[in-house]
């Protein structure tokens, strides 16, 4: 080939991918430019013969470059131009005008009004194609780009939300007030980006509370994971927390060689002792403590020290002030003395900080000097920080003024349930907060006996959750300090089912409320949280149902207690609500919220199995009936059992069913287990026949051989698989396999147990339909479903 396209060439794979909208009024000119393209590689090409067409045609295939003529009936370039700028979704589409109208004029008017880049006709193979290459390269560069952003500030917040949740909530900061009968408050604003702060208090016994504040040097990840390491040290050991000095030298020689290179923590720990008026602390080269006396104005103590994880063998002094009745102490992070000042540009200093400090405090208890500190840092060096800003305040009422027990406090006591986890892992703790936080529970977290121990002795819990994995010797302990106390908080265990330890803890009269399998699952962990106790398991017994009948099954059936609720389903692509699972529970009058494993039981044990099936049946078509009336194509999802499927009238129940409801057959989808399915497969042959949906369960242990033989729609992706995929590669690996096997049967792949936006988009990247879980919400009402369709719409 000689001539101008003589050099056009094969485009790249990735960019053979693209679509392309091709606009033009000349049918002769669309076939040469579309010939062009395809001989360069260019596969998806779409035609539009005027401006309002191609406007359509945008919307219904989002193409990843318009070429676009100028001179078109009903609607010209320069108009489709205008109306795609004004369009933010549009912003950035390239778009290429090819015309024949050669005056500068008209070509600088098409830049004006929006277009990329603009040719001139007749337009040449190796012109237009190189045009086409760069401004695709130039589009995919800056998608990526802004998906990586996307999902760098998704990871970012995820990051500063579990930072945040190191740090001790309201709650902690009352209990310590009406037990030590001090006066704290505290507060922490993050910087923009993020940062290495971090603080804590805890009990040490009946008259002193150790408290600590810390600094990561630099921001960013390496900052934040370090963080993670020195809170897990810090609250993982057996150190000694009643000696300042010992406890910071024993924290820096764990540190010693694992922080990331060029690291360094500074850190104060205190111990303020109320029997003896004294404030004894060991410091690492932290931001002057500031101490006021009631004859003494405020001061700044010496916070020096060698920065922690620098190097191992260092002995730290302690050191004492007092404390007496009318005293104040304000830690604080350097954000607070390098504040850097609007009206001139200079960094705030240590003496102005001191003098702020005194005039916040002057005639103001903590929580009032700190807000007015925290208004003054603002009103100085503006709203946005350099660094994460931490202020801690701590006040001795003066001895006539009694107790400080503030209001809040009183009423956040009386009226809020408390929950301890003792958990070896930070992940398990982390899941626990959030669960207990969604059901109006303030938690705790302990990641050994010492730490449970002390919160034991101070607060008052209504339920331990327990990890199963701590050491048998420790948890004998954990029971023993529960049972010794006198208080009676409800058991949650967490691990593999072991009737020893629950033996254990109704030997030394505790109450086993429920064990939950690992890795945690935040709607079970819900309703183990808010349910009542199913009852005490005696250790001499085989019940485990704690006393449990299948005549009170029989009336929760007959009495309307037995409930079915809806979980949303949601598309990965558009974000729609498309369906909802069919969850039922029960709720028993006498004993609560019965656990699902043992109500199925008792209703294969009662012969139950059809009642129940027809009124979770009835229930689910006649609310996804209402539903399509809003929205056309919502599915409705119920999970069947051997026994049910079993029945050889169950295709005419689920038709007649749906005929009732005005249903077609593809609104119902039967969930079922692959050990089932392979059990009953005449059963789903003749659902699959009319129509209905079947959707194989737990699809990570599901063999292709199943997948081939059943009559399977789609595929549900199992917890583990899907709660892993955002944080092991090699899980990740199996759901992108999993979802090519998907693909190349043709069914719809769904995640089940979705929790976090991390996952969310794992799921998204890895080409997964649809997912439910916790992050879109709990079991709904068919109302709370609706109400959902109207949101998401």
């Amino acid at each position: 080939m000689s001539g101008p396209d003589a050099a056009a060439r094969q485009v790249p794979p990735a960019l053979a991918a693209c679509s392309i909208l091709v606009v033009d009024d000349s049918a002769t000119h669309r076939r040469i430019v579309a010939s062009h393209l395809r001989q360069a590689g260019f596969r998806h090409l779409f035609m539009a013969t005027d401006g309002r067409q191609a406007l359509a045609m945008i919307d219904q295939h989002a193409p990843d470059l318009l070429l676009l003529d100028l001179a078109m009936p009903v609607l010209d370039g320069f108009d489709v131009c205008e109306a795609l700028r004004r369009r933010p979704q549009y912003g950035d589409l390239p778009i290429l005008v090819m015309t024949g109208l050669g005056s500068v004029e008209n070509r600088l008017r098409a830049l004006a009004v929006g277009a990329s880049d603009v040719i001139q006709k007749p337009v040449y193979q190796a012109q237009l194609i190189a045009h086409a290459i760069i401004h695709l390269e130039r589009r995919l560069l800056i998608r990526g780009l802004r998906e990586f952003q996307e999902r760098t500030a998704t990871e970012l917040a995820i990051a500063r939300q579990m930072q945040e949740a190191l740090l001790p909530d309201a709650h902690v900061i009352c209990q310590i007030r009406n037990r030590y009968a001090i006066d704290m408050a505290a507060l922490f604003k993050p910087s923009a980006e993020l940062g290495g702060d971090l603080w804590g208090a805890w009990p040490v016994d009946a008259s002193r509370v150790g408290i600590f504040i810390g600094d990561v040097s630099g921001h960013g990840t390496i900052a934040a994971i370090d963080t993670f390491r020195i809170h897990t040290i810090m609250t993982r050991n057996d150190f000694d927390r009643a000696e300042p000095g010992r406890f910071l030298s024993a924290v820096n020689d764990r540190l010693s060689g694992l922080l990331s290179p060029g690291q360094y923590v500074t850190m104060l720990y205190g111990v303020l002792d109320t029997r003896r008026d004294q404030f004894s602390y060991a410091a690492a080269g932290c931001p002057e403590p500031m101490l006021a006396l009631p004859s003494i104005p405020l001061r700044g103590l010496d916070g020096s020290g060698l920065p922690l994880g620098i190097t191992g063998g260092v002995q730290y002094p302690t050191r004492h002030a007092p404390f007496t009745p009318g005293s104040f102490l304000l830690l604080h992070s350097d954000a607070f003395p390098e504040a850097r000042l609007r009206a001139d540009g200079t960094l705030l200093g240590d003496e102005r900080a001191r003098t702020l400090a005194a005039q916040a405090l002057a005639g103001r208890n903590p929580e009032s000097a700190i807000a007015s500190l925290s208004r003054t840092i603002a009103d100085l060096g503006g709203e946005a920080l350099d660094d994460d800003l931490t202020l801690i305040c701590i006040g001795r009422p003066a001895a006539e003024s009694g107790p400080a027990v503030s209001p809040a406090c009183a009423g956040a006591a009386a009226s809020r349930k408390r929950v301890l986890v003792v958990a070896c892992t930070l992940s398990q703790r982390m899941t626990v907060k959030q669960a207990a936080g969604a059901v109006g529970l303030d938690a705790d977290g302990a990641a050994d006996l010492a730490t449970a121990g002390c919160f034991l002795a101070a607060f008052d819990y209504d339920v331990l959750v327990m990890d199963l994995q701590l050491p048998p010797d420790e948890r004998l302990e954990l029971f023993r300090t529960i049972a010794g106390s006198g208080r009676q908080p409800r058991l949650i265990l967490v691990g593999a089912p072991c009737e020893d330890v629950a033996r254990l803890a109704v030997s030394l009269g505790l109450e086993v409320t429920a064990t939950l399998p690992m890795p945690l699952d935040v709607p079970s962990l819900h309703e183990a949280l808010v349910a009542g106790p199913v009852g005490r398991r005696r250790p001499s017994g085989p019940d485990i149902r704690g006393g449990v009948t299948t005549a009170d099954l029989a009336r929760a059936l007959a009495e309307d207690e037995v409930t079915v609720g809806f979980q949303p389903q949601v598309s990965l692509s558009s974000g729609a609500v498309v369906g909802a699972e069919a969850l039922v529970r029960w709720t028993s009058r006498q004993h609560g919220i019965v656990p699902t494993d043992m109500f199925l039981s008792l209703v294969a044990e009662g012969g139950a199995t059809g009642a129940l099936t027809d009124m979770t049946l009835r229930t689910a078509v006649a609310a996804c009936a209402g539903w399509r009336a809003r929205q056309p194509g919502m599915r409705v999802a119920v999970n069947l059992s051997a026994a049910a499927l079993a029945d050889a009238s169950l295709p005419e129940l689920i038709a007649g069913r749906l005929r009732d409801a005005g249903l077609p057959p593809e609104a119902l989808v039967v969930e079922v287990s692959e050990a089932d399915a392979t059990a009953c497969l005449p059963a789903l042959t003749a659902l699959h026949a009319v129509g209905c949906c079947v959707a194989l369960e737990e699809f990570s242990s599901v063999s292709l051989r199943s997948i081939e033989r059943l009559p399977a729609g789609m595929l549900k992706l199992g917890r583990v698989l899907v709660q892993q995929c955002a944080t092991d590669a090699s899980a990740m690996r199996l759901l992108t396999a999993a979802v090519a096997v998907g693909r190349a049967f043709g069914v719809q792949l769904a995640a089940v147990g979705v929790q976090n936006h991390a996952v969310e988009q794992a799921l998204r990247a890895a080409g997964c339909d649809l997912a439910q879980g916790w992050l879109y919400g709990p079991a709904l009402s068919v109302e709370a479903i609706g109400d959902a369709l109207i949101r998401r719409s």
